[in-house]
């Protein structure tokens, strides 16, 4: 969770662990809490080049997830 300087969350993220088979299914799920100033919004496009921050959470969280099964799937293979 992000928490902002002045207090409340800002986007809010968890995993979800299912059983599934021999094996399980990770699922990261994240929350905008609030929508971004104008100027955190500016901030982002200029300084990070984000220009749809749903699309750009969304598409770190699908790296996270698969970086975290190629782990997982490699402690498996030991």
């Amino acid at each position: 969770e992000v928490q902002l300087p002045w207090g409340g969350a800002f986007t809010r993220w968890s995993y979800q662990i299912q059983p599934d088979g021999d094996g399980s299914v990770l699922t990261e799920v994240f929350t905008m809490c609030r929508d971004l100033a104008w100027y955190l919004l500016a901030f982002e496009v200029v300084a990070l080049g984000v220009t749809d921050r749903t699309s750009d959470l969304q598409g770190n969280l699908d790296q996270s997830v698969q970086t975290i099964r190629r782990i997982a799937e490699k402690e498996n293979q030991r």
